[in-house]
């Protein structure tokens, strides 16, 4: 569980159980992957304050997957996008 709240993303923080074969949801990841939506874990200022990079994570997995994203995370994102700048180069490089 400690895991899973630290994850950006309540859909990448599922997890399989496989000798139960069931899925761990800690997070409504599966209300939030049924609804193909993308929404923070925890409050998204403060977890985009934390790490920009996350913004772009956000964008990645919405694009790729055909997902929206929770209209108070978009906020949010648009609010600290500025931050980027003091995000390393190989971690924006990765995420693109």
């Amino acid at each position: 569980e400690e895991d899973a709240l630290r994850r950006d993303f309540t859909v990448n923080a599922l997890f399989l159980d496989p000798s139960r074969d069931l899925i761990l949801d800690h997070t409504d990841g599966l209300r939030d992957l049924r609804a193909r939506v993308i929404r923070t874990i925890g409050e998204p200022r403060v977890r985009f304050r934390e790490d920009p990079v996350r913004i772009l994570r956000a964008v990645k997995f919405a694009g790729r997957l055909g997902f929206t994203i929770e209209p108070e995370t978009f906020a949010a994102m648009a609010e600290t996008a500025g931050d980027l700048v003091r995000a390393a180069p190989p971690r924006l490089l990765e995420e693109i």
